[in-house]
């Protein structure tokens, strides 16, 4: 699967990974970190190499987190009642997110 719909929930546990398989997005944890983080890196490594982190300054500490593509279009990371927006958008289209085998994440208005 390389698309996030709207309103769909990707866990901690979950990542999605590019058509042709070169591009990962999902929650990290690096290091011995405790704290989580939502991030894009190459799949056919053998060591994982970040190339994108969504929330860099505002980590995550509970595997309870979730991924997903708002109402508004936006992609947002949402903990308990913590909410933070990865992109400022407003849409009343259905919104996808794809990642591509380019390593981008791609909003899309489906029509």
């Amino acid at each position: 699967m390389d698309t996030i719909l709207q309103s769909q929930l990707i866990t901690t546990s979950q990542t999605i990974l590019s058509a042709g398989g070169k591009f990962e997005l999902g929650f990290f944890s690096p290091g011995n970190s405790t704290k989580y983080h939502v991030g894009i890196w190459y799949k056919k490594v053998s060591e994982q190499t970040v190339v994108w982190v969504a929330n860099r300054d505002y980590p995550f500490s509970s595997l309870s987190a979730l991924l997903t593509v708002s109402a508004d279009g936006n992609r947002e990371i949402l903990e308990g009642k913590v909410s933070y927006k990865v992109t400022s958008i407003i849409s009343n289209r259905n919104t996808s997110a794809t990642l591509l085998d380019y390593g981008n994440l791609v909003l899309r208005n489906d029509v």
